[in-house]
């Protein structure tokens, strides 16, 4: 599974997960965005989504805007953020589309 992680795939099942979730970096079930921050979203600034981890625990963790479109009373935005904040050749995986209204 480390492997395939480092060579971008997701959606990885396993019957050990607590196993990999100890032996690994990855740390986040998925990352969502946090539609109530109240900044203009510009691409390639730096920008606060919430993690979840394997325990349920949302976390703050710093992303990049990748995506931003204006649609008059939202923005529509994806971020891009690493599986691993701590090492800089993690893979980089990107939120679904998810609004910040203005």
């Amino acid at each position: 599974m480390t492997e395939a992680l480092s060579q971008g795939f997701t959606g990885l099942t396993t019957n050990v997960a607590d196993k990999f979730v100890s032996n690994s970096s990855t740390k986040y079930v998925f990352v969502k965005g946090d539609s109530n921050v109240k900044v203009v979203p510009v691409v390639g600034e730096q920008i606060l989504v919430i993690g979840v981890t394997y325990n349920r625990i949302k976390e703050k963790i710093n992303g990049e805007v990748f995506y931003v479109e204006d649609f008059g009373d939202k923005y529509a935005v994806i971020v891009s953020y690493p599986t691993a904040e701590s090492r800089t050749d993690a893979p980089i995986l990107y939120t679904q589309t998810y609004y910040i209204n203005k």
